[in-house]
């Protein structure tokens, strides 16, 4: 109720089966063209969960999205690789500010840019040379609890809100064209995105 999502009349499917590689696998097998995955389960590169997620783009034609990380807490640093997101097959989304113009006096959620305060780079979500793409993902409007009342609403924030964005770009690109592979997808995706290398507050992220 109230909020529309970018990939208008698909369908979702949602998993209680919450981080794992292996049900990503199985939905992939089941038909499923695009999953988000909004977690971490590993800080580490592991070369068989890597095989893993090369046969779901690869072999499924399947796309898999996930989080590049929010804190020093995921993985212990702001440009430490988190995975599934670093893996070669599988989207890193980051976040970019989307409230308000560059340049107002409270440095805060500036449009477009990596810092959600740029007087404060502690503040920024996970980037590093594996993050593909940004979208919004500081104070992204969501659904309250439901025991808050139904149409009620709050902020959040979190590359975990970011992905999902970018997930639903690639699920409308599929509507639009079914017949596109995978891999088809994601050289739509980053072939169109803004390049955001411009701005100067983004400079430390190039």
């Amino acid at each position: 109720t109230g909020i529309s999502g970018a990939a208008f009349n698909c369908p979702i499917l949602a998993s209680s089966n919450w981080a794992s590689d292996n049900e990503l696998l199985l939905m992939a097998q089941s038909g499923i063209r695009v999953i988000n995955a909004s977690w971490i389960n590993r800080c580490s590169h592991d070369p068989d969960i890597d095989l893993l997620y090369d046969e779901i783009r690869n072999i499924h034609n399947c796309i898999i999205v996930a989080g590049a990380g929010n804190t020093t807490g995921h993985c212990g640093s702001l440009n430490a690789y988190v995975y599934p997101a670093s893996y070669d097959n599988v989207i890193s989304v980051s976040s970019v500010g989307h409230m308000n113009p560059r340049g107002t006096a409270d440095n805060y959620n500036w449009e477009d840019c990596h810092d959600r305060d740029i007087s404060d780079p502690s503040r920024s979500h996970h980037h590093n040379d594996r993050v593909n793409i940004c979208a919004p993902g500081y104070d992204i409007p969501v659904c309250a609890n439901p025991l808050d009342g139904l149409g009620s609403y709050r902020t959040a924030t979190g590359t975990s809100h970011a992905a999902p964005q970018t997930a639903a770009v690639c699920a409308l690109i599929i509507s639009v064209n079914p017949c596109l592979t995978a891999n088809e997808v994601v050289d739509i995706l980053y072939t169109t995105a803004d390049d955001l290398d411009n701005i100067p507050e983004n400079a430390a992220y190039r």
